[in-house]
């Protein structure tokens, strides 16, 4: 495998003003540039020089104490503690880091008095890498997400997510969308990503 310095040699040596450059040599450079290696890169724990071949292991690192990938998924759904809706989820993460969180919500039995908050179970492994991800004091992130209705697209809204004990809560704004929209049928399907650092919130 040849270094940079080498095919800049052979470029400086072969590819001349006025010459005559040989199929062979013109082959043998590009091949050279497609599998260059530069002597002495080290990344991320692997001294594989080959750019394709290092990102395809750093792709699949093994797990350390620094970094401890982790996933979670289901292809069914969980429902919310009182049955007005479902849940489909993946969470794909670093601990301590920041998470992928893709889902799809979709409301079953809309329920004026309950209000728009539904309460999901999330298993105690889930819970663990949430919460070495969610440490600061308002363990609560809020976004903007299109929503649909029977497959139509209807309205932006406001959800917020809160990680409490081993409960995941939905609660969505009442100001930012028609409540006629807010039925049997409604959904959201995306996809967020976050992390969040022990911030100081306090206002001296």
């Amino acid at each position: 495998m040849a270094t940079k310095d080498e095919i800049t040699s052979k470029i400086n040596s072969k590819i001349v003003k006025d010459g005559n450059i040989r199929a062979v040599d013109t082959n043998e450079i590009l091949r050279d540039i497609l599998d260059f290696s530069n002597t002495g890169i080290t990344q991320n724990t692997t001294n594989i020089n080959n750019i394709e071949q290092r990102v395809i292991v750093l792709e699949n690192k093994p797990e350390t104490d620094d970094y401890k990938p982790f996933s979670f998924w289901d292809e069914n759904p969980i429902a919310d503690n009182n049955g007005l809706s479902q849940l489909w989820y993946s969470f794909k993460g670093i601990s301590k880091e920041s998470v992928n969180f893709t889902f799809k919500f979709v409301l079953l039995k809309p329920d004026s008095k309950k209000g728009k908050e539904y309460n999901y179970k999330l298993n105690d492994k889930i819970v663990k890498e949430l919460k070495s991800i969610l440490i600061g004091k308002d363990d609560n992130l809020t976004f903007i997400v299109p929503g649909c209705y029977n497959d139509f697209y209807s309205n932006h809204v406001c959800l917020n997510i809160s990680l409490i004990e081993d409960t995941l809560k939905f609660r969505f704004s009442d100001n930012n969308f028609n409540d006629n929209n807010f039925d049997n049928g409604f959904n959201i399907f995306t996809s967020i990503h976050f992390h969040c650092p022990p911030f100081n919130f306090d206002r001296k």
